[in-house]
């Protein structure tokens, strides 16, 4: 098996993110992780399938206005 899984610290680093973070999005099953002697461990791929893209604001605006009844 040749699949390389990040540690926690290894994550939060290229994530640019904290390991506490990481931790919350693994409880909240937004991100798989592997529980490996005592430690977690993440494949890049499984970090990549968390990662989402943002939705601009105003096409959320847009969207609300347009489900209110509003005129754009």
């Amino acid at each position: 098996m040749s699949v390389e899984a990040l540690t926690l610290k290894e994550a939060a680093s290229l994530t640019k993110s904290s390991e506490k973070t990481l931790r919350r999005m693994i409880a909240r099953g937004e991100l798989k992780a592997y529980k490996f002697g005592r430690g977690i461990r993440i494949k890049p791929a499984d970090l990549e399938a968390a990662m989402r893209p943002v939705t601009p604001l105003a096409n959320i605006v847009e969207i609300d206005l347009e489900l209110a009844g509003g005129v754009r």
